[in-house]
């Protein structure tokens, strides 16, 4: 190359510039650098984004009457995330929220089936879920 900057061999090494580097730096030396080209990505709609959220995640066929409760229980996640300053996802999972959906859990022992929600979650956000969920 053209070596602009060398290393000292002293007891901590120090990068130096070179004489070759002066050129560089008063602009009589031009540095080409080849870059990576990205590929290009190509925005989603609003509502491929929405579908992914609630069903494609989910993993789970819902129903109409499971998605106007699967909403209410992201609101309810999403209150919840506010309270604690945590990302939604941390409290529960669309998958999550969509097997509560599907299961409709009924009381503890139920909530604890459902794919995702352990016993720390569940005293933490249990009872405030299955409330929702009782009201439908």
């Amino acid at each position: 190359m053209n070596e602009y900057l060398t290393v000292t061999n002293d007891e901590y090494s120090i990068v130096k510039l070179t004489e070759n580097s002066e050129k560089l730096l008063c602009g009589g030396t031009a540095v080409i650098m080849k870059m990576a080209k990205e590929a290009e990505r190509v925005p989603k709609s609003v509502k491929e984004k929405k579908q992914k959220k609630s069903k494609a995640a989910a993993e789970v066929t819902l129903t109409e009457q499971d998605e106007v409760l699967f909403e209410k229980l992201r609101a309810l996640r999403l209150m919840i995330a506010g309270e604690e300053k945590v990302p939604p996802y941390l409290v529960f999972s669309d998958k999550t929220l969509a097997h509560m959906c599907a299961l409709r859990p009924k009381n503890r022992e139920e909530m604890l089936t459902v794919s995702g929600v352990g016993e720390h979650k569940y005293e933490k956000y249990g009872e405030r879920f299955l409330t929702v969920i009782r009201n439908g």
